[in-house]
């Protein structure tokens, strides 16, 4: 008989234990979220909630750790980051609450201190096969910020997690 194990993070190193990753900016509250810097991700639901509900000067930030693939949007994060704030949401960029942009790789050994150093994890992907990110930080004893809909619901639930409701669901392109 065919049996299948879910993927996992291994607890010993993700745990609320380990030791931060010096990456706060001295905020008094620091969301997280960790993706593929890909639409799916929803980065920009992401963005346009968080510029929304907070205001420059407020003791908050949000981390984006995230890293470019291959067959992503063209461009650079940056550029790209830079270009939705200002062309889709209107504000402009020395007029937002703090958005720490931390690109490319941390050592497997490392990550635990990117969740235990901030206060929240949030994403609210358009979907997942199963959103090793969520648990990851679940691990680390983080409240986790969802979306109520696919893989990661797995393992997340009400009693666990703070869930974004979807509307609906739209057909998009493959990629």
């Amino acid at each position: 008989k065919l049996r299948v194990v879910p993927s996992g993070v291994d607890a010993k190193l993700f745990n609320p234990h380990a030791e931060p990753l010096n990456i706060r900016g001295g905020k008094g509250f620091v969301f997280l979220a960790n993706f593929d810097w890909i639409d799916r991700k929803g980065w920009d639901i992401l963005l346009t909630a968080y510029l929304t509900e907070f205001k420059p000067g407020e003791d908050i930030a949000l981390v984006l750790k995230t890293y470019k693939i291959a067959w992503s949007r063209p461009g650079t994060v940056e550029r790209q980051l830079a270009s939705f704030i200002r062309n889709c949401l209107g504000l402009s960029l020395d007029k937002i609450p703090e958005v720490i942009l931390l690109k490319g790789y941390i050592e497997t050994d490392r990550m635990p201190g990117l969740y235990t150093a901030c206060d929240a994890f949030v994403l609210p992907s358009r979907g997942e096969g199963w959103g090793r990110p969520y648990l990851e930080a679940m691990a680390c004893g983080l409240p986790v910020i969802g979306t109520k809909w696919s893989g990661n619901l797995d393992f997340m639930n009400e009693e666990n997690s703070f869930f974004l409701e979807i509307e609906g669901l739209e057909k998009v392109p493959d990629d």
